[in-house]
């Protein structure tokens, strides 16, 4: 699979989508994004060593993001997901403070793989001013998972069911779960069906979710309309399983695209042709309903307009 072509190609395959019957309401869009390689577009010890160099040149990415988050307003809201710990993104944090780079606050972060979960306990407006800048850990509550793994995925899924636009964004095998459409279809039937066990038997290639979807149409309508895309952060070097992903839901595989494609430092890019496909999507007519398109709708225009 030439992923250099694809990347090249994907405006013109981002918003290929069929009708169908499941509706799925919304109300915000939800970003959820790795750490290192992703919002970042490095490791975090090298943006902490370019910045104590003042070797830093990443300015203007990290002013776009943070016009971003200011402009999308209230109906935008994103969480960090990562394997650091928190004291490390404060760090990272910090050390952007100190070369007077703005990058926006999340509104949760989850850490070290989801051990720790946390949220943002002072609001958006401070003295006037937008407060978007990495804070001490006093300026975060720590939300108790009883000292059990959190799983992002849940939370992405309980987004989906909230009526939200989800967005996932990452660049490896730790971040594969969370952009794998299906496990969120997963979730589904298994509520569907009240099976908490139930699991989808699928090969995870192009002809795979081909074949897959040819003979389960209900779960093809739903996971057509599922509010959801993945961003796949491309590196030179992919394990096998991720450029499967991308092989099954990229803009190749055409009518069953959830995932796009964008280079590290192109995040802003990414969220751009994701919120341009749900866009799309909304404006599909849905068979059976009588559900409107959602309230999110201006907020959504909006967004996109930013990019």
């Amino acid at each position: 699979m030439n992923i250099v072509k694809i990347l090249n190609n994907n405006n013109q395959n981002s918003a290929l989508y069929k009708n169908n019957s499941v509706s799925f309401k919304a109300g915000k869009i939800h970003l959820y994004s790795d750490f290192d390689h992703t919002f970042i577009p490095m490791n975090i010890e090298e943006f902490q060593y370019k910045c104590s160099e003042g070797k830093f040149d990443l300015k203007e990415y990290f002013n776009k993001m943070f016009e971003f988050c200011r402009k999308a307003g209230k109906n935008f809201k994103f969480t960090i997901t990562t394997g650091r710990t928190i004291d490390e993104f404060i760090e990272t944090g910090y050390s952007a403070i100190r070369n007077n780079i703005k990058i926006p606050l999340p509104k949760n972060l989850i850490t070290q793989d989801g051990t720790r979960k946390y949220t943002k306990i002072l609001p958006d407006f401070i003295g006037g001013k937008m407060n978007y800048y990495p804070a001490p850990l006093s300026w975060f509550s720590r939300i108790d998972v009883a000292d059990k793994k959190f799983d992002t995925t849940v939370e992405v899924y309980k987004n989906l069911k909230d009526k939200n636009y989800i967005i996932t964004a990452g660049d490896g095998s730790n971040d594969l779960q969370m952009l794998n459409p299906m496990t969120y279809l997963e979730y589904y039937m298994r509520e569907k069906l009240n099976d908490k066990n139930y699991h989808i038997d699928y090969e995870l290639s192009k002809d795979g979710i081909k074949t897959f979807f040819s003979s389960n149409k209900e779960m093809r309508e739903i996971f057509e309309n599922l509010p959801f895309i993945g961003i796949a952060i491309y590196r030179d070097k992919y394990p096998e399983r991720f450029l499967k992903l991308i092989d099954a839901f990229g803009p190749s595989s055409k009518e069953f695209q959830k995932v796009v494609i964008v280079k590290e430092g192109q995040l802003l890019e990414g969220l751009k042709q994701a919120l341009e496909i749900l866009d799309q999507n909304s404006k599909k007519p849905k068979k059976n309903t009588t559900t409107s398109i959602p309230k999110l709708k201006k907020s959504l225009l909006k967004a996109k307009n930013i990019l």
